[in-house]
């Protein structure tokens, strides 16, 4: 059974899930982002994702997951990588969270959106990655990949799936957030920020495009500033506040399960 056929059902299971964690203090996954695949069909910069070792669950295994996580109590699942569009059987595993009334977003570089938008159909929403425009977010992720976004914005808008934006702050981009934001406001999108990674290859090599601290922290000022005056901007004043410390581990300690930007 598709989750939203019941929307009042499904409200009062995601209230008591809250309740049961805030008021309550019950441990359990509420919230879980599932990297279901380190493969990409992106060649990032700033990311080091596609060289992780190691394989990935098989949909059998995949499935179980799934089916876990709603018994353990999920309410909301994030499938990222890698892009997670590249696993053919993503279509099986957006359908299984579905039948189990869990609310889902994909968190994706667009490139295949167009060619899974049936697999796609009924999910909460669609996190597309952009960096700027054309000509920063095509020198971060390759040549093309802008317009493979706005393939991606057709598609969904076509198709009815709800959508948001995604920047990573880098070396590339900390300029160029004023103009992703006025694209973002005239397709009627909302953008979150994050700040690239400092290290890659699991902290043994910096990140040569991760971006310079005070011209990070000056951005990060000026997206406060924005979200102020009503720019399209999804991170919260205080995730924003909180992303201001990157990269000082001291004030940013890990809250995984408990605060989300």
């Amino acid at each position: 059974m598709a989750r939203g056929r019941y929307p009042v059902i499904d409200g009062l299971r995601v209230l008591g899930s809250v309740l049961r964690a805030r008021v309550f203090g019950a441990r359990f996954p509420l919230t879980t982002v599932w990297n279901v695949t380190f493969r990409c069909n992106c060649q990032c910069d700033y990311c080091a994702t596609g060289t992780v070792p190691g394989g990935e669950l098989g949909t059998d295994e995949a499935l179980q997951l799934l089916d876990d996580l709603a018994r353990l109590g999920t309410r909301w699942l994030t499938f990222s990588g890698g892009d997670p569009l590249v696993r053919a059987d993503i279509g099986s595993l957006i359908r299984r969270a579905l039948e189990k009334r869990v609310h889902v977003r994909i968190s994706t570089n667009g490139i295949l959106v167009p060619e899974k938008i049936d697999d796609l159909r009924g999910v909460d929403a669609v996190s597309l990655s952009l960096d700027g425009p054309e000509d920063v977010h095509d020198r971060v992720r390759g040549t093309g990949t802008f317009r493979s976004v706005l393939a991606a914005i057709e598609a969904c808008t076509a198709a009815g799936i709800p959508m948001n934006l995604k920047c990573t702050l880098n070396g590339h981009n900390l300029a160029a957030t004023d103009e992703l934001l006025a694209m973002a406001a005239g397709w009627g999108l909302g953008v979150m920020f994050q700040p690239a990674t400092s290290w890659l290859n699991f902290g043994t090599e910096a990140n040569p495009v991760a971006p310079d601290v005070e011209q990070y922290r000056r951005t990060i000022q000026r997206l406060i500033d924005g979200k102020h005056n009503g720019a399209p901007i999804l991170n919260s004043l205080a995730g924003l506040r909180y992303l201001a410390h990157w990269p000082d581990p001291a004030k940013i300690p890990c809250l995984a399960g408990v605060l989300l930007w």
